[in-house]
C-alpha cells in the first residue's frame, strides 16, 4: 500500500506517483509528498550541544558546509545550550504520572467507577505527542550538566579560575567593513555570549566558533542572516571565560568573517 502523507517542507513525490515517471511531473501531479531528509540531521542536536565525538565532530562541521538540510535544523536548534544552561534539573524531571492510554480511549473497557475519573484528565493529541520531547529534554540537560560539571575529559583540562566575570571584546572594520562587539558572561557553567554585529551583508549563514586556550574548537551558536545590517546574536560554551582564546565568526563556505580576542580594536 502506497503511504501518501501530507508533510510540511520541501516535498518530493511518493514512491507510488514516481514510477515511470519524470520526478518534474511526478511532483507537479502528486497531491502528496514526503519530505526531503538527510539521514545526519539527528546528528545536529548532540553537535550543537557538544556531545559528539571529536572525530564525528568534525565530520559534522564538514557535512554542514553542503547540507542545506542540516543547516536549516541547525539553526532551528542553535539555542538549545543556552536554554539548557538557564534551566534546573527539577525543570525537566518532573514528568506527568504515567496513564493509561489505553483505557482513556477505550473507555468501554474500564469499569463505571473508573471512567470518571479517567475523563476529565484526558489529554488532548497535541499533548501527547509532545510528551516524548520531555525525554529529549532530559537529555540533552543530562548532556550539559556533564560538560558543565567536568565529566569530559578536555572539560577537566578548563580549571575555572577566578575571573573579572565581565568582558567586551570588539572587531573593528573587518571583512566587507564588518564591526563586531561580543560581551562575555561568566557563568557557573561556562561562558554566556551577546554578539553584536553591524554591516553584515544579507543571505550568509554563520556559525560562532570560540577556542580555548588549551586547544581545540567549539560551536557555539549559528544563524542566517537577514536584510538588516545590524544583527544580534546569543550563544554559549561550556568553555569558562578564563580560558578563552579567541572568537571566530565564520561563513558556511568556511570564508572568516572576523575575529575577537582581548586584545583586538
Amino acid at each position: 500500500m502506497v503511504n501518501h502523507a501530507a508533510s510540511v517542507g520541501v516535498l518530493a513525490p511518493c514512491d507510488g506517483c514516481a514510477r515511470g515517471r519524470d520526478s518534474v511531473r511526478a511532483l507537479s501531479d502528486c497531491r502528496f509528498g514526503t519530505p526531503m531528509m538527510c539521514p545526519e540531521t539527528r546528528s545536529v542536536a548532540p553537535y550543537v550541544l557538544g556531545a559528539l565525538d571529536p572525530p564525528e565532530q568534525v565530520e559534522m562541521e564538514w557535512h554542514l558546509t553542503s547540507c542545506e538540510i542540516c543547516r536549516q535544523e541547525l539553526i532551528e536548534v542553535a539555542h538549545l545550550p543556552g536554554l539548557m544552561h538557564r534551566l534546573s534539573l527539577d525543570d525537566v524531571t518532573q514528568e506527568a504520572p504515567v496513564r493509561n492510554l489505553e483505557a482513556e480511549s477505550r473507555p468501554d473497557l474500564v469499569p463505571g467507577s473508573e471512567v470518571a475519573g479517567l475523563l476529565p484528565e484526558a489529554t488532548t493529541v497535541e499533548a501527547v505527542r509532545r510528551r516524548p520531547w520531555s525525554h529529549v529534554l532530559v537529555l540533552a540537560m543530562i548532556v550539559v550538566l556533564v560538560l558543565a560539571t567536568g565529566g569530559v575529559a578536555s572539560a577537566e583540562l578548563w580549571t575555572h579560575q577566578p575571573s573579572p566575570g565581565v568582558a567586551t571584546w570588539t572587531s573593528t572594520d573587518a571583512v566587507g567593513g564588518i564591526d563586531t562587539v561580543a560581551r562575555l558572561a561568566d557563568r557557573s557553567w561556562g561562558t554566556d555570549i551577546r554578539l553584536w554585529m553591524e554591516d553584515l551583508p544579507p543571505g550568509l549563514t554563520c556559525r560562532l566558533v570560540v577556542y580555548p586556550r588549551t586547544g581545540g574548537a567549539e560551536t557555539a551558536g549559528w544563524w542566517s542572516t537577514n536584510y538588516e545590517a545590524h544583527l544580534m546574536i546569543t550563544g554559549s560554551t561550556s568553555i569558562p571565560l578564563s580560558q578563552l582564546d579567541r572568537i571566530d565568526v565564520i561563513r558556511s563556505d568556511k570564508t572568516l568573517l572576523a575575529t575577537l580576542t582581548s586584545t583586538t580594536r
